[in-house]
Order: structure tokens, then sequence, then C-alpha cells
């Protein structure tokens, strides 16, 4: 009985002691607005590691407001992180801003819409650089489609054709 105990104990640790390295980001048309809507999650602790190892000083991502120099760290991190092409023309996005809730971060941004497109291909290489097993899921809702892209430092590009 002993032994079953410790190795069930055993077993449970090995779980627990994993950690996973993912984001996910969801796109979702708003057709009334004519953009798409971008939230993108992020483990707080692994984004604040990241962010600290691009910058000279401290950054300290906690739950609230965030100060401008931080908002400004998170926008640079994720625009120079996250590419956007529609047709094989460069989309550029307005950021909207980004709330820290105890473990996850969430980035908000939006870009327009452009009628018709064929191609829809984006890069997420958020977190590669520190994390080797990072993945980036990216869900996509458009006109009534769902599409779900899983991007890793292997493969940090996919396209949804339209």
């Amino acid at each position: 009985m002993r032994l079953l105990f410790i190795s069930s104990f055993l077993i449970l640790c090995s779980f627990t002691l994993h950690k996973y390295y993912i984001s996910n980001t969801k796109m979702v048309l708003n057709e009334m607005a004519g953009n798409f809507e971008v939230t993108m999650k992020i483990f707080t602790d692994d984004f604040e590691r990241t962010l600290n190892a691009e910058k000279s000083e401290t950054i300290i991502l906690k739950s609230g407001v965030q100060e401008s120099d931080i908002s400004y760290a998170i926008e640079t991190y994720v625009r120079d992180n996250f590419k956007i092409w529609i047709d094989d023309r460069p989309i550029t996005w307005r950021y909207v801003g980004a709330e820290i809730e105890n473990d996850l971060s969430y980035v908000y941004f939006e870009f327009i819409q452009m009628e018709n497109f064929k191609e829809l291909r984006i890069e997420n290489s958020i977190l590669f650089d520190q994390f080797e097993q990072q993945s980036n899921v990216i869900d996509i809702e458009y006109k009534g489609r769902q599409q779900k892209m899983i991007l890793n430092k292997d493969q940090p590009i996919d396209s949804m054709l339209n």
C-alpha cells in the first residue's frame, strides 16, 4: 500500500512540475467595425522574463493599469514578434493596450480588414527567443469560419486562405 502511495505521489508530482510554454491569440472579424480585433494571452511570468531579457531596466508586470514605459515595452516586443500580411502586403496593426491579471497578460490590438483578400499570413514568434518549447496558438474567426494555427520555433509562420 505504501509503495502504491509513493508511486502515485511521484506520478502526480511529475505532472505538476512540468511547465507548459504556450500563448493563445484570438483574432475575430468585427464586421460592423470592419476590422479584426486581436486578443493575445501570454503567461505573465514568461512574458516578464522575456521583456526583461530585452531591456536594460527591470520590468515588473503586475495586476492593474500599466505605466506608459511598460506599455511601450509590451507594444514594442509584440510589434517585433507578431506580424501580419494580407495578400503579401504587410499590415500595420494598432496597439489598443494591455492588462495584467495575475498569471495571464492580455495584449489587445486591431487592424483594418481588407476586402476580398485571398491570403492572411501570420508570423508569431512571441517568446521563442526565451523558450525552445514555446507554442503559439492562433484562433481566427472570419465570416462564420474558424481556423486554428499552431506555431512553434520550427514553424513560426502560417496562413489562411480565404
